[in-house]
């Protein structure tokens, strides 16, 4: 019992230096103002997990390697330059390891839909507001890290268009549904579809509400270890796998109106197989997509910048070491990352495997070409995964990297509805 003991304690040690350091990662690599960057004289000094792990007091190990060390060769200094031209980002929703960031604001004006303040009263109110909540309190008071009121409005802008844009979707959407609704242009069969679909897309805004109130109750934050302010990742999961949920039901119904199909392949039996195997890619996709989303809720992309092995291990140290025993599958920073590594890599192994049995089968035109495109998109998408690691999460490769997941699952459903029999 006492070896238990002494191991889970040393677990939660483990996963506090995690936190930690991907912390001071995030304040070194995205919250400084790029005009402190281009004064600085010295490089950007990202701080990799690997040099604290197994620091109990608090001195950093300067040296060794990972690719958010100090700034040393030329692939660090493209970082370096690419982050100067980047302002405060923080605020923004679609990208793979930033979706954790907690939203600057909890009531005022980006929660009543107005694009700015109207003086410099009101954006000072503002400011005072914010600070009061944990993201301002663990990471910029007290901190040498400069935080000015031109870095507030750029996460006040990235909050306020992420808002606008989903109430936007709403209007667009919901407009034209009434109005055909009220012509009688909608047929009984979609009438349920077109519905529900309206009331997720209004769900999905409660949900991210939901999410983002996670990141800005103190109490728990508290709860984190080390005290890291961040969204919860289950309810980040849980507003990702709604996001997917939408989208996959949206294209699958416009493709059932532009291309309808049968609801079997009764009239192409020898395709049969091959829509089974498809439907488990569909299910593969999905399953790794939500796994990204808890490596970004625990910030796990700042860790292990080496591939393929985790910083020359197969298993990296930490596995599977906390208790309950579930928890290591959705927040341990070294399982997470390992487990949505072993998904991705079992995905793209899946999708090639499917298209190397498929160039024996006669198969029609637009099957032939989704299953090339699903080839294609599933080893760009591992790609961009690869890049984005190593690079230690930039923006753009983020952004394109939570892009491809959505890309690859459109294909995928493209692919599903190929191999369905046109309606006669």
């Amino acid at each position: 019992r006492e070896g238990a003991a002494r191991a889970a304690a040393a677990a939660r040690r483990r996963e506090r230096v995690y936190q930690r350091a991907s912390s001071a990662a995030r304040r070194e690599r995205i919250v400084r103002p790029a005009a402190a960057l281009a004064r600085s004289t010295q490089p950007l000094d990202i701080v990799n997990a690997r040099r604290w792990r197994g620091q109990r007091g608090g001195g950093r190990r300067v040296g060794g390697g990972g690719s958010c060390g100090p700034d040393r060769g030329p692939r660090r200094r493209v970082v370096a330059a690419r982050e100067q031209r980047l302002r405060v980002l923080h605020g923004r929703r679609w990208r793979h390891h930033a979706a954790d960031e907690v939203g600057p604001v909890d009531d005022g004006l980006a929660a009543a839909g107005q694009a700015v303040a109207a003086n410099d009263a009101e954006w000072e109110a503002e400011f005072d507001r914010w600070k009061q909540f944990p993201e301002y309190q663990r990471l910029y008071k007290g901190s040498s890290i400069p935080f000015s009121m031109e870095d507030f409005k750029g996460i006040f802008f990235w909050e306020w268009f992420h808002r606008m844009m989903g109430r936007s979707i709403g209007v667009i959407y919901g407009v034209p549904l009434a109005y055909f609704w009220a012509r009688g242009r909608i047929p009984r069969s979609l009438a349920p579809t077109l519905g529900g679909l309206l009331l997720a897309g209004g769900s999905q805004g409660l949900v991210g509400w939901w999410m983002v109130r996670s990141g800005l109750d103190s109490k728990q934050v508290e709860a984190i270890d080390g005290g890291i302010p961040t969204v919860s990742p289950y309810r980040l999961a849980a507003h990702l796998t709604c996001a997917f949920g939408i989208f996959s039901v949206l294209l699958h119904t416009s493709l059932g109106i532009l291309q309808p199909r049968v609801a079997e392949a009764v009239a192409l039996p020898s395709l049969r197989p091959l829509q089974q195997r498809v439907r488990g890619l569909a299910l593969l996709v999905g399953v790794t997509a939500i796994s990204g989303a808890f490596v970004a809720g625990r910030q796990a992309g700042f860790a292990f910048n080496t591939f393929p092995l985790m910083e020359g291990r197969l298993v990296p140290e930490g596995y599977m070491e906390l208790r309950p025993l579930y928890r290591n599958f959705f927040e341990s920073v070294p399982s997470v990352q390992l487990h949505h590594r072993a998904l991705a890599l079992t995905t793209l192994a899946s999708v090639s495997g499917v298209w190397v049995w498929v160039q024996a089968m006669p198969l029609p035109p637009q099957l032939r070409l989704a299953t090339d495109l699903l080839l294609l998109a599933a080893w760009g998408q591992v790609g961009l995964g690869v890049a984005t690691l190593v690079n230690c999460v930039p923006v753009h490769l983020g952004s394109a990297h939570q892009a491809g997941a959505l890309s690859l699952f459109s294909v995928v459903l493209f692919t599903l509805h190929s191999c369905r029999a046109p309606a006669q």
